[in-house]
């Protein structure tokens, strides 16, 4: 029976919970705003499922020769759409059309959670192109591959590294139709965090669409947009104060400070990322508008590339040359002190008290982000 005693060790993915039979393990939301298992001890047939599906409890590495490329797809329109290179669109679109395939992935709901889904249009993958960086909610993902595995469906299942190793330890055995995408993750954001810090926004109920990383000015210079009807919040990556405490540190989930799936050697066939270090250096390659990083793990995959790379403008590098440039590859995100702090202060006042407390930075009510953030809250409150 799954327990966890420390919730560092545990990912969240949910096989626990799709390998019960008798449906006795549900997820509950602690006061972080992640998704833990909870056995009903009433109901529960001793299976052991739950344990033997565990990707942390039963850790295993790949000993395959991974193949390393620096790369973008051609089309400008495409790559535009996407965080780096559009490199998963590539072989999505490949999946659908060529072999008739659906894609799993993550996608905005109506409320803007972030949650997996799937789809087998090319016009439906817009939803899915884009970095997300809350916790996705996998709900019954894993059960809905397997059955289109089982129907002789190709499936390409796109997730975090711990979610794609859930995946492949639920199903238990290896299928020629399924193809498995990771990424280099950073980690995971509270959902809790995330939709609490939306509500604080004017009229969150008619935002149309999320950004977390506009390229209108360059890769580089990316920027978080939030898109009204009449109007856009617009603002550089990293005075976003969700996105600046983000990628300091804060509000990940526990497991995330000391990932156990980093590291080259992957049990996906691919893994994406943005190409920093050697690639920016690359001026044939690095035009400021996407590249990505991409793995390619198994032989799978590789006959998948060689499908695809008539797509692509790429160039082959050593892999740990390749990705030296992206620590977290390697290595877990710090933990950051604040983060106890903030989460304190949520129960003794109010969530925008607490966020604007610890997660602005210092004199940001003197930027112009401040500044958006004050006159929204001031129209939301009725003021102007």
């Amino acid at each position: 029976m799954i327990k966890i005693d420390n919730k560092s060790e545990c990912c969240g993915c949910t096989a626990c919970v799709q390998a019960c039979p008798i449906d006795a393990i549900h997820m509950y939301e602690d006061d972080e705003g992640f998704l833990y298992p909870e056995v009903s001890l009433e109901r529960c047939i001793k299976c052991n499922n739950c344990v033997t599906v565990c990707p942390i409890l039963n850790q295993q590495s790949s000993v395959s020769q991974t193949i390393a490329y620096g790369a973008y797809n051609k089309n400008l329109d495409l790559r535009m759409q996407s965080t780096s290179g559009a490199i998963f669109s590539t072989f999505a679109i490949y999946v659908i059309e060529k072999l008739n395939g659906v894609i799993f992935g993550a996608i905005f709901d109506d409320k803007f959670r972030v949650i997996h889904s799937y789809t087998d249009s090319v016009y439906e993958l817009r939803k899915f192109r884009g970095s997300k960086y809350p916790q996705s909610i996998i709900k019954s993902t894993y059960l809905q591959v397997k059955e289109f595995l089982l129907n002789n469906r190709y499936v390409l299942f796109v997730g975090t590294p711990c979610q794609v190793e859930g995946l492949l330890k639920f199903l238990g055995k290896k299928y020629d139709n399924l193809f498995c995408m990771d990424f280099v993750c950073h980690g995971v954001a509270s959902p809790m965090v995330w939709r609490e810090y939306l509500n604080n926004f004017q009229n969150p109920s008619q935002i149309e669409t999320i950004v977390f990383k506009d390229k209108r000015e360059g890769w580089k210079e990316w920027h978080f947009k939030i898109k009204y009807h009449s109007h856009e919040i617009w603002q550089r990556g990293f005075e976003n104060p969700f996105m600046y405490r983000f990628l300091q540190g804060m509000f990940l989930r526990p497991s995330c400070y000391n990932c156990k799936f980093k590291g080259l050697n992957r049990m996906s066939d691919f893994t994406i990322a943005d190409c920093w270090g050697i690639g920016e250096t690359n001026t044939s390659l690095n035009d400021n508008k996407g590249l990505s990083a991409l793995l390619i793990h198994s032989d799978n995959g590789r006959l998948v590339f060689e499908n695809v790379k008539g797509e692509l403008k790429y160039q082959e590098y050593d892999p740990l040359e390749l990705m030296s440039g992206n620590y977290t590859t390697f290595k877990s995100v710090p933990y950051n002190p604040k983060n106890d702090k903030f989460y304190k202060a949520l129960k003794i006042m109010s969530f925008e008290k607490a966020f604007r407390k610890y997660c602005f930075r210092n004199s940001l009510s003197q930027t112009p982000l401040g500044k958006i953030y004050s006159w929204y809250k001031s129209r939301r409150a009725g003021n102007g």
